[in-house]
């Protein structure tokens, strides 16, 4: 099982990320390398603001119940995106 950090009002600023980018780069686009396809990434934006596994903007994309069922080449990105979701650390991004 995967556990996520709990990132609510931690100071991220100048921070590298465990998926290797800047916090910098998560802010200008928090769906970049996960949400790629179009239609994924208007479902991902159109849930923005939910929290929970059933209706957060990865389960909106991709249908994926938690982050064991993300795929293993971008399961460390996605852990990152839901710890910095929860933290409520990211804008919502353009569709």
């Amino acid at each position: 099982m995967i556990t996520l950090a709990d990132l609510t009002r931690a100071n991220l600023e100048g921070a590298n990320l465990p998926d290797g980018r800047t916090f910098a780069a998560w802010l200008v686009d928090p769906l970049a390398d996960i949400c790629a396809e179009p239609e994924a990434r208007k479902r991902a934006v159109a849930a923005w603001g939910n929290h929970t596994w059933a209706d957060c903007p990865m389960h909106a994309a991709y249908g994926w119940g938690g982050v064991e069922d993300v795929p293993k080449k971008i399961r460390t990105r996605v852990a990152t995106f839901v710890a910095l979701f929860d933290g409520k650390h990211l804008p919502p991004p353009t569709p």
